[in-house]
């Protein structure tokens, strides 16, 4: 494996009988430099063992001639990128900012070779490999600079009764305290972001952090977490496409845009020119802020960023700031009715053939129709103002100056002056400056004694540029020496970075466990003294059931014994009964069954076979419950009998009138009898 202080190289060039668009792996010529010397080669390598060699080796560059032989499309080259090293960078060696050249044309350039002609794989790698060392050719982009953290439960919930709601209150408490804690370390470290939330009563349900940073800006930081509870997920965004690190756009002329944004999990967007007329209208799941700047700038510059509620979020002012736009915001939240009106009437009135699919996009296009109806005023002046004058001028520099705060009149003086300065500017450029005519003649012994001291100045230079040569040479060895110290301390750093984070990752779970296990022996205590009581006669326990379901029952016979006359029965969980369970508790005569909130039909269903139901905060006084177990005094049967003998008479009196029901109806159906 190579050492820090080791400069690692890697030149790849696609054999001949293999292609990234085939079913089978592509195969490759491979070349390794170590400090600029070949250090080891192979013919015939698999793309899966270069990426592996990759982390033997961690090269610094892994050069190509063409980016295309990694995959066959802008996808699956991202993904082979992605499972290089994060320090490896991949750089197409025969490009530049102007052109793409021959891969000949530049080793020829850089002495590598004196004249074309057609080389094997092989030597291809090694031309590659050295013109990257060389510092040939733009390194290949297929990272956004912004990294997203995913925080979410660890588990979906499932269905159950009360102790189902206190894990899911318990998950969103913890997800609240993760995103908290992430959100202090982001802004602690300066570190610009965005944050998308979904909240719920008892805490949040997930969260999503856009961070406008690269991954390795996050080490230390944020950390990711897999557990039982919650998840914390790191990744770095994926550009849209593959660019070249160091190519620059032309700059153009950008149109001034209206533009209306409701943020949120769902971002609408709404742009709009300054006439008034809908460019775009669109809306998106998490779109971060980058995003949005992109797809803005494919239309123009934002003059105007808009919102529909008073105050604006911080998305807006942020994108307000970034832009240098005027950040328009109602004196008062617009209302839902308020929005469908505005753009309903709008669209109608221009006859626009751009749909609004979503509250989402109807609430930024209300919001930029808003801040149009509010500035239209002042536009319709400026172009009354401009038809008088008769002059041809900028009619959207002069709305820019005046939407930024200028009068009409300053804002037409200073384009006039932009105008009158442009002019000038122009006139002074085509003036040529003449050539002054030499009216002597060259003295030649005065050139011999030029010569002369151009020889000597020459002498002097060649003594400066070997001392700074030398000099190089010895900061270059003392940059290897700050190299080596420095990796050292890097790696030092990260270690400790690492342990501390797992330090106090352990002291956490160490809290946890502490604190389940003072809970477990207060338990137990609870439990030894409940069964002295037991023991004594004091109390009494009633047999456990999950649900009342002849599977709970079966389950219940098997821990307690089975079912006799006059047990008591606790159910965990009383949201529903089976009819059979509920025969099973009739047939045995059950004297009652205690609950907690129990529901309406379950309380009916009991009652209607004279099984009492007791919910124990009615009977605070005769019971106590550790964990799933229920104690009770003897006293609480003797109200359960009670309760027991009033449901029965209810029961005999119902029986009685529904007898005497029938016999009605038969008299009358077989002889006529009224009663």
């Amino acid at each position: 494996m190579s050492q820090s202080s080791d400069k690692v190289v890697f030149g790849i060039d696609i054999l001949p009988s293999s292609s990234p668009a085939s079913t089978r792996e592509p195969h490759y010529a491979l070349v390794i430099l170590k400090n600029g010397e070949v250090y080891d080669k192979n013919p015939n390598v698999a793309l899966r063992r270069i990426i592996r060699l990759a982390w033997e080796y961690r090269p610094a560059i892994i050069g190509v001639d063409n980016i295309y032989e990694l995959g066959e499309n802008e996808r699956s080259i991202v993904k082979v990128i992605s499972l290089l090293p994060p320090e490896t960078s991949v750089i197409q060696v025969n490009v530049d900012e102007d052109k793409v050249s021959k891969l000949w044309e530049k080793a020829k350039e850089a002495s590598l070779i004196s004249e074309y002609s057609k080389f094997p794989p092989l030597k291809t790698a090694y031309l590659v490999a050295k013109l990257a060392d060389m510092g040939y050719g733009l390194k290949i982009r297929v990272f956004e600079e912004k990294t997203k953290i995913i925080i979410s439960k660890g588990r979906s919930f499932g269905s159950g009764g009360m102790s189902q709601g206190r894990y899911q209150r318990h998950i969103r408490g913890l997800i609240l305290q993760a995103v908290k804690k992430i959100k202090e370390a982001l802004d602690e470290h300066g570190l610009d972001y965005d944050m998308v939330v979904r909240k719920s009563e008892s805490g949040y349900d997930g969260a999503v952090f856009i961070v406008y940073a690269p991954r390795e800006k996050l080490y230390g930081i944020v950390s990711t977490m897999k557990g039982h509870d919650i998840r914390v997920i790191i990744k770095p965004v994926y550009r849209e496409r593959i660019e070249f690190e160091t190519v620059k756009k032309k700059p153009v002329k950008r149109k001034p845009l209206i533009v209306g944004i409701d943020p949120g999990i769902y971002t609408g967007i709404a742009i709009l020119d300054l006439d008034g007329n809908v460019l775009e209208v669109f809306s998106g799941k998490n779109i971060d802020r980058h995003s949005i700047i992109r797809k803005i700038e494919e239309y123009g510059k934002p003059l105007i960023i808009a919102s529909d509620v008073s105050p604006p979020p911080d998305t807006l002012e942020k994108l307000s700031t970034t832009f240098n736009a005027k950040l328009y915001v109602p004196s008062q939240s617009l209302s839902q009715s308020e929005k469908e009106d505005l753009v309903k009437t709008y669209l109608q009135r221009i006859k626009c053939n751009i749909s609004v699919t979503d509250s989402h996009q109807r609430d930024a296009l209300a919001a930029a129709l808003h801040a149009l109806r509010f500035f239209k005023q002042k536009f319709e002046q400026i172009d009354s103002y401009l038809k008088k004058l008769e002059l041809d001028l900028d009619v959207d520099k002069i709305r820019i100056d005046v939407v930024k705060g200028a009068t009409i009149a300053s804002a037409i003086e200073k384009e006039i002056y932009r105008k009158l300065s442009h002019e000038l500017k122009q006139k002074h450029t085509e003036e040529k400056v003449r050539p002054k005519r030499k009216t002597k003649e060259t003295n030649v012994e005065s050139l011999l004694v030029e010569v002369e001291k151009l020889e000597k100045e020459k002498a002097l230079l060649k003594e400066k540029l070997r001392k700074a040569r030398n000099e190089i040479h010895e900061l270059r060895k003392q940059l290897e020496i700050y190299h080596k110290q420095t990796n050292v301390q890097i790696r030092a750093i990260r270690e400790i970075q690492s342990l501390s984070e797992e330090v106090r990752r352990l002291s956490e779970e160490l809290k946890k466990v502490e604190k389940e296990n003072l809970e477990l022996r207060e338990n137990i205590r609870k439990l030894e003294m409940m069964l002295r009581e037991v023991s004594k006669g004091t109390y009494s326990i009633a047999k456990t059931a999950t649900t009342l379901t002849l599977a709970s029952l079966s389950k219940l016979e098997r821990d307690y014994g089975k079912l006799e006359n006059y047990d008591m029965v606790y159910i965990v969980n009383p949201a529903f009964a089976q009819e059979e369970a509920v025969e099973r508790l009739f047939k045995e005569n059950i004297l009652a069954v205690l609950v907690e909130k129990p529901s309406r039909e379950f309380k009916s269903l009991l009652e209607s076979k004279a099984i009492p139901v007791i919910e124990l905060n009615e009977v605070k006084d005769y019971v106590i419950k550790i964990g799933e177990i229920v104690f009770f005094k003897e006293e609480l049967k003797e109200e359960a009998k009670a309760r027991k003998e009033a449901l029965r008479k209810l029961m005999l009196e119902k029986t009685s009138i529904d007898l005497e029901k029938i016999i009605r109806e038969y008299r009358s159906e077989r002889w006529g009898i009224s009663l």
